[in-house]
């Protein structure tokens, strides 16, 4: 009872300073990354994993992750020529700002997969639509991260981040019970990885990342068939945004 209790308090205060987060990222501050750090520690132990989930703390994370690409991929430039070398002082602070935030960033793609091996993770990113932001930040990685990875504007960390992203919903998928079916076929989010798998380029695209759409798209399909999906099958969603033609 009172770890329940502790636990309950901790999500509390997770959620009240979340937005700490997203600003520890650019200010330097240790608030956000010290509660990154605390959380981490919950979800590796053996606690009631339903707590945090309940707090909106991955809704957060997956708002912040999202904040993160689309941040990167706004702010990319091409490399930079020798003349154009910044001095020493200025590559150490970059370096310093950069290790930093790669930490910060593994704290939050750890939390996000411990999470989403819960059975109800899927339907707590229901409520806000985080999860619906979740399938477009996927899909976004084959529709723009890879050819501007390719044109030299986004780096391969932007790349990683997506395919983090893309295992995250993968672990969603495999372990909801159904409950998120209907979700998924409300919000034509089928066709959301169908777009993807469509307008994919071998030119400027990344094979196996089109192949790993194409497996979230199948583990759609089966989770559909679980109990709690009920009579839907995202099977016909498939079929009826012509998705087989691809």
């Amino acid at each position: 009872m009172a770890l329940s209790l502790t636990v309950d308090a901790f999500c509390r205060l997770v959620k009240l300073h979340a937005n700490l987060l997203y600003a520890d990222l650019q200010d330097g501050i240790s608030t956000g990354s010290n509660l990154l750090t605390a959380v981490e520690v919950l979800v590796s132990g053996p606690f009631d994993k339903q707590a945090l989930l309940d707090s909106g703390i991955f809704c957060c994370l997956v708002q912040i992750l999202n904040a993160l690409l689309s941040l990167d991929e706004a702010n990319q430039k091409p490399k930079i020529t020798d003349s154009e070398e910044s001095l020493p002082a200025e590559k150490d602070s970059v370096a310093d700002g950069q290790a930093c935030r790669l930490e910060v960033e593994g704290s939050i793609v750890h939390i996000m997969k411990a999470l989403a091996g819960h059975p109800s993770a899927a339907q707590s990113l229901i409520e806000d639509d985080s999860l619906m932001l979740l399938f477009q930040t996927v899909a976004n990685g084959s529709l723009t991260a890879f050819s501007r990875y390719k044109e030299g504007f986004v780096s391969v960390h932007v790349i990683q981040l997506h395919r983090h992203a893309m295992q995250i919903l993968g672990l969603l998928l495999v372990n909801d019970n159904g409950g998120t079916a209907q979700y998924i076929h409300k919000h034509q989010l089928i066709r959301v990885l169908l777009i993807a798998v469509k307008d994919f380029n071998p030119d400027c695209g990344d094979p196996a990342y089109t192949v790993g759409i194409v497996d979230l798209l199948l583990e759609c399909v089966e989770l559909s068939y679980r109990p709690e999906a009920g009579d839907l099958s995202l099977r016909e969603d498939i079929h009826n945004a012509h998705g087989y033609h691809f």
